[in-house]
């Protein structure tokens, strides 16, 4: 076999390699479906995706340092992708320190730390101020924290967040 020959041959399996790890890829966001809550959004393996009611004003996050930790943001470093089907807009915002965070219909995306397994939504109407994301077709994008079911409580020792509890006691 010729140097050219084999030099063709080899671009042309790195080509069919690229095109298969692309197509083998998780879309960033798709549904699942909670026995208590129905189908919500989840990022690409599984675990469910919340709002933060405090995302009020548009292309920022409201959600940093603390509130981070306990809802990271879901992040992407390329072009965020939507499963097949589902229907909305994802798009991404800048977050401080230059990480992209990916939105649904405008809306900044978080995961719960909580959530361990694809299905859980144990971050639910925490604080009043956190939803699981419907998908639009489904009536609004987000459910409302609280007319929504809560998932029954994880015994854990996981710390509650000072932000959460003094943003609680100022609605209060």
């Amino acid at each position: 076999m010729t140097k050219r020959a084999l030099l063709v041959l080899t671009l042309s399996l790195v080509v069919v390699g690229v095109a298969v790890s692309a197509a083998a890829s998780p879309p960033t966001v798709q549904t699942t479906h909670n026995p208590t809550l129905g189908t919500i959004l989840a990022d690409g393996q599984g675990l469910t995706l919340y709002h933060f009611a405090e995302d009020t004003t548009p292309g920022q996050s409201a959600c940093s340092g603390a509130c981070a930790t306990t809802w990271p943001p879901l992040t992407t470093p390329g072009a965020p992708t939507l499963a097949a089907g589902v229907p909305g807009v994802l798009g991404t915002i800048t977050r401080p320190g230059g990480a992209k965070q990916v939105t649904y219909d405008g809306m900044p995306l978080y995961r719960f730390a909580q959530d361990a397994a694809p299905g859980d939504a144990y971050g639910q109407g925490i604080g009043g101020v956190w939803s699981v994301v419907r998908p639009a077709a489904m009536g609004s994008p987000a459910a409302t924290p609280a007319a929504s079911p809560v998932a029954p409580p994880r015994p854990t020792a996981f710390p509650t967040s000072p932000v959460f509890e003094l943003r609680a006691l100022r609605r209060a």
